[in-house]
């Protein structure tokens, strides 16, 4: 079940890589949730149940990325093994609404 977002003024338009113009996924959504605390592609994989780190990259990490909802702890370094993802202040406000 694809629940909604309320629109938050500055959002930036959530294409269909994340999810529909209406709402984020089930699995986007997890992940978000994971991402209020820290955490490492690999954590992330294994919420969303995917084992291809590029295919993840691809269609899972890099639109929430492109789209303002988490960050890089370490975006000068995309690629370090110590490479960690946490939630923006839009991604904490996205999730607050979807919770409520």
């Amino acid at each position: 079940m694809i629940d909604e977002v309320t629109a938050v003024e500055g959002a930036p338009d959530v294409t269909d890589q994340v999810g529909t113009k209406q709402g984020l996924s089930k699995e986007q959504v997890d992940l978000l949730q994971t991402c209020v605390e820290e955490a490492p592609i690999t954590r992330l994989m294994n919420v969303a149940g995917r084992s291809n780190r590029t295919k993840f990259r691809a269609a899972v990490l890099n639109p929430l990325l492109d789209s303002g909802l988490i960050e890089m702890t370490q975006p000068d370094s995309p690629r370090s093994p110590t490479q960690k993802y946490r939630l923006t202040a839009l991604g904490k406000q996205i999730l607050a609404k979807n919770k409520g």
